[in-house]
């Protein structure tokens, strides 16, 4: 998702790019615990388990935080800049 991100908004810094793709992962991961008819049933779609999955985990915060840092740690490290340095 932050490689995505990047490539839709190559001019936001970085460290934003994560904060916001970092937020918003967390925003999906937390949107498992509403429980709304019509949500439940559209998570139990495909679609709907790939969008919001099914079942919130704090583990998987931290794996999508850790992911989007090393995401961006490699974007940081892929800079023209730095590789000057």
């Amino acid at each position: 998702m932050y490689l995505a991100f990047r490539a839709v908004y190559p001019r936001l810094p970085g460290l934003a790019s994560a904060v916001v793709v970092g937020t918003l992962a967390a925003g999906v991961e937390f949107s498992q615990l509403v429980s709304a008819r019509w949500f439940d049933e559209f998570r139990t779609t495909t679609l709907g388990a790939l969008l919001f999955g099914r079942t919130f985990d704090w583990p998987d915060i931290a794996a999508y935080w850790a992911g989007i840092g090393l995401a961006a740690l490699g974007d940081f490290l892929a800079q023209p800049r730095f590789r000057r340095l």
